[in-house]
């Protein structure tokens, strides 16, 4: 099974450029002054208005979300990049009171604009250093959005596993009745040593099996057209990785860059360049 790379993925009108992993990120925990109080406003406040990862009102007020974000016993923290601006910020709070309260629980926004850049994965490796230094024992994501692929593929990769599903649990916005996921890691073995992140890549092949109704296949077609449009993380290459990215056009270093990427995150075993058009110095690359 390949996963192709193709050049019409540079030239597609809705494509964005390509994006680096964003360097000289800082996480620190929040002081709690305006300053701080409007950069996540700013962070949370698209994110909530969109309406497709968080179960807060779309018209949710600047004092209700800040409430939510930041109101007690959370604990929130900022992630700001080499250039002074806050790009992330997430909170960390015990999931339940009492018994529960071994378990932790955390919410994550990224600036839309840094999006893939990892921050979020800076941030989540924070999270879980200072969820350990805490004490707790485990932490848990109670509500994942099915649709949100790119958390999820975050998550999984950082030794998260889907414990429970909640059927169409969530009204998406574009895609109406979504299920949500439960997450849930361990941060310590029964011994009450730290457990280590394990990676969720699998040798064994992809079985896609037949297509079962038109709505399927609708899936599968748009699968592709958002990867032409450069908007799908292929996080379904995430635990069982293609034989092979095949990357045509390979003459485009940013396609070369890209596929060479890829194969670097576990989604495909080897990396095929075409080279493209001519054999010029950057062929193959």
């Amino acid at each position: 099974r390949l996963l192709l790379l193709p050049p019409i993925a540079l030239a597609a009108d809705c494509v964005t450029p390509f994006r680096m992993v964003e360097a000289g990120c800082d996480v620190r925990e929040s002081h709690g002054d305006e300053a701080d109080t409007e950069a996540i406003w700013r962070l949370v406040h698209p994110i909530f208005a969109a309406g497709e990862t968080y179960c807060q009102p779309r018209d949710i007020s600047r004092e209700d979300a800040l409430a939510y974000w930041t109101g007690s016993p959370h604990r929130t923290f900022l992630a700001i990049a080499s250039d002074g601006e806050c790009v992330g910020t997430y909170f960390l709070t015990p999931n339940q009171r009492g018994g529960g309260g071994h378990v932790c629980n955390c919410g994550f926004a990224t600036s839309l604009v840094r999006t893939g850049k990892g921050v979020a994965t800076t941030m989540l490796s924070h999270a879980l250093q200072e969820a350990r230094s805490a004490g707790f024992r485990a932490m848990q994501f109670n509500f994942v959005v099915s649709t949100n692929v790119r958390a999820i593929r975050l998550w999984e990769r950082h030794g998260f596993e889907v414990v429970g599903r909640l059927p169409g649990a969530f009204n998406h916005p574009h895609h109406g009745f979504v299920d949500a996921l439960v997450m849930y890691m361990h941060l310590h073995d029964d011994s009450g040593l730290r457990v280590a992140p394990q990676s969720q890549a699998s040798a064994d092949p992809i079985d896609w099996g037949p297509r079962e109704s038109a709505r399927d296949e609708q899936e599968a077609v748009s699968h592709v057209w958002e990867y032409l449009c450069r908007r799908d993380d292929l996080s379904r290459f995430a635990q069982q990785p293609a034989d092979a990215i095949l990357c045509l056009g390979s003459s485009d270093l940013r396609v070369a860059t890209h596929a060479a990427a890829l194969m670097n995150q576990g989604l495909g075993r080897r990396l095929v360049c075409s080279g493209g058009v001519g054999t010029g110095m950057h062929s193959g690359a």
